[in-house]
């Protein structure tokens, strides 16, 4: 796996984990929340990815319909996963949730600024 996506996935985790130790200081059921929230846009960065993890050698359009897929895989992860937490887990804290989803977000944003 890239480099730049390791470090990616790694600083996900960590956030993740921050943001969930400090809401365990309230409830569990928080923490419990933020690790959903947190799992759900790693797995989305996760499976994005896969999806360009083989675009070695393509062309430039083909390197495109590989993001563009990536993207679409992305969105649609998340968006299942959201799905799958509100039904499954009925007393889920949706600011938790959030927060560490969004958490997820700005190491994305991180981790692409120390790429240069």
């Amino acid at each position: 796996m890239d480099r730049v996506i390791q470090r990616l996935l790694v600083l996900q985790i960590g956030v993740t984990a921050a943001v969930a130790l400090v809401c365990v200081i309230y409830q569990l059921r928080f923490a419990l929340s933020a690790l959903c929230g947190g799992g759900i846009g790693i797995t989305a960065t996760a499976a994005a990815a896969l999806c360009v993890a083989r675009t070695k050698g393509l062309s430039p359009g083909g390197l495109l319909g590989a993001q563009v897929l990536a993207e679409l895989v992305k969105f649609g992860v998340t968006l299942g996963l959201f799905v799958v937490t509100f039904l499954a887990y009925e007393a889920v804290a949706v600011g938790p949730l959030f927060i560490a989803y969004a958490a997820t977000l700005g190491a994305y944003g991180l981790a692409m600024l120390g790429k240069h």
